[in-house]
């Protein structure tokens, strides 16, 4: 009878031994796949705020270039980039256009100031010959381009502020940023252009 109870007991330990290191290698498998999954993503959202980064940045030299004018001999200001001419004003957009480009990597607000911004010039290319009257459209939308300036730094401040919150970015992109071509040259196209509602969903 002892020897049963025993060899029993003997084989009670062996089983809950082994269960337990069964348990323990469960365990162990299933923290070592979270970790494998959070380094994943970990890596994932780094890639993510490298690319907003990068378009950021041409924000940023664009925003400079928005924050030098000059006053006109009969005392009307105009920023610079007006100063130089037609070729030189577009390749002042170079930045802003690349940001355009990338404007899927944008907070939805900061992409609706970019937008007026569009409009804006696509006016004033309609309105004037800047080849030879860049001054004066300089300073028909020196107040505009102010107001539009302020709005875009205060989003791009903003921005930068929850650079981090990849989840948050993420979720508030529509499922699908499909884009319809309008001729803003067109008073039609600018038409548009200007009542379409602001962006859904713009983070907080």
């Amino acid at each position: 009878m002892n020897e049963l109870n025993a060899n029993t007991l003997i084989i009670a330990i062996l089983s809950s031994s082994l269960l337990a290191a069964a348990l323990t290698s469960l365990a162990t498998g299933l923290f070592n796949i979270y970790i494998k999954g959070k380094e994943y993503e970990n890596k994932y959202f780094e890639e993510i705020i490298k690319r907003r980064l990068e378009v950021y940045e041409h924000l940023e030299v664009f925003l400079s270039l928005l924050k030098t004018s000059s006053v006109d001999s009969d005392g009307r200001p105009y920023h610079l980039i007006f100063a130089y001419g037609e070729d030189k004003f577009y390749e002042f957009q170079q930045h802003f256009h690349y940001a355009i480009s990338k404007s899927v990597w944008l907070d939805a607000r900061t992409k609706d100031v970019l937008q007026q911004f569009t409009i804006l010039f696509y006016e004033l290319s309609d309105r004037y010959d800047l080849d030879k009257e860049h001054l004066e459209a300089g300073k028909h939308c020196y107040e505009r381009v102010v107001e539009l300036r302020e709005k875009l730094e205060k989003s791009f401040s903003d921005d930068l502020r929850k650079l981090h919150k990849v989840k948050r970015f993420l979720k508030n992109k529509p499922e699908s940023e499909g884009y319809r071509l309008l001729n803003v040259r067109t008073q039609q196209g600018r038409e548009e252009l200007r009542n379409q509602p602001p962006s859904e969903n713009p983070e907080k």
